[in-house]
């Protein structure tokens, strides 16, 4: 009897010890498995190039997989293609069909977040292309937004044509385009009253082989990137940076120096140049001190603009932009629908034209 009674115990503690093991595994596999070591993110250290290397901060750049939202949710119309990585031309090889959103599927912030179609009717080149999406003004929202996982659809799906007519007569929907609104840096968007988000379709329009790929939040700073030569921002960068005057320092510069500091545009980086023994400032024909030029060149540029002012109250603005990193045109000249869904795949608005 008493080796009997070993035995079954014996039993319970194994039968135990398996449950303990199994049931680690099962955490092990919900949060994230085999996969989960390859989500690291990526501090940022510097600012965009050309201003610095355009190290990164969070997650690498890169389209979003569509979420399963399970039998209870729809993601619009027609078959959807899904960009899964940072290259805009690999598209996901499983596109499943999906069926129109059941009525009453709207998202709690239906509506609370508008579209509004920018310059995407009449502009096709992606570097240009964008659309905005802002807080609805009317109905004002009670607490900022979280556009984490949020998504943008195209209405592909909903204009029809006739392939290799005459052979075959059928029309057929095409496939729409769907996307993810990505993280400014490793951070979600957070969408107050006055927020909007400008949503470029490709990268930043550049003339150099230097693009900036990541998304920012705008800031007091910002206007000098929009300033340089070499970037070209759609819509323009706000150019409302520190004015020159109230710089430290400008009370000790000479006399001439001052009356051109307190002169100068902000949001400008000066240029000198020196031709035919002249001194010139921005193309201007004028002779400042050696220090007044060293003072100006120090001062007035992007890096140092940030590194005053970078912990002022008033340094970020209620304005992200997002690039969706894609080489063609996302939203059509005409018959266009765009869709904006939350993370749940619910409605949050919708814009024709």
């Amino acid at each position: 009897m008493v080796l009997i009674m070993k035995y079954n115990r014996g039993n319970a503690d194994l039968w135990w010890v398996l449950a303990v093991v199994a049931g680690m595994w099962v955490v092990w596999a919900l949060s994230g498995g085999p996969d989960r070591a390859s989500t690291g993110v990526r501090p940022f250290i510097e600012p965009p190039p050309p201003i610095g290397s355009g190290r990164t901060y969070g997650p690498a750049f890169k389209f979003f997989a569509l979420p399963n939202f399970g039998d209870d949710y729809f993601i619009g119309g027609g078959k959807v293609s899904v960009i899964k990585s940072f290259e805009p031309d690999e598209l996901d090889e499983n596109n499943e069909s999906a069926s129109e959103p059941p009525v009453g599927n709207n998202s709690i912030y239906f509506e609370q977040v508008k579209i509004h179609q920018g310059n995407a009717r009449y502009e096709y080149q992606p570097g240009k292309e964008f659309i905005t999406l802002q807080a609805n003004y009317r109905d004002r929202n009670s607490a900022p937004i979280n556009l984490s996982g949020w998504y943008l659809k195209n209405g592909k799906d909903q204009r029809f044509t006739v392939p290799n007519y005459p052979r075959n007569k059928n029309a057929v929907a095409g496939i729409s385009d769907f996307v993810a609104i990505p993280l400014v840096g490793n951070a979600p968007i957070i969408l107050p009253d006055s927020g909007e988000v400008v949503v470029t379709t490709g990268k930043v329009y550049s003339g150099n082989s230097l693009p900036i790929n990541d998304n920012f939040r705008v800031n007091k700073c910002s206007g000098y990137l929009e300033d340089l030569k070499n970037y070209n921002f759609y819509p323009a960068l706000n150019t409302r940076c520190p004015n020159p005057e109230d710089e430290p320092g400008v009370n000790a510069l000479d006399r001439e120096c001052r009356d051109f500091v307190e002169s100068y545009s902000s949001c400008r980086t000066p240029e000198f140049k020196k031709v035919d023994g002249d001194n010139y400032v921005d193309g201007r024909q004028i002779d400042l001190s050696r220090q007044c030029r060293d003072f100006m060149d120090e001062r007035f540029n992007y890096n140092t603009c940030i590194t005053r002012h970078s912990g002022d109250e008033d340094f970020f603005e209620d304005e992200w932009r997002v690039f969706l990193g894609r080489r063609w045109e996302l939203w059509a000249e005409e018959d266009e629908v765009i869709t904006l869904y939350d993370n749940f795949g619910k409605l949050v608005d919708e814009l024709k034209y």
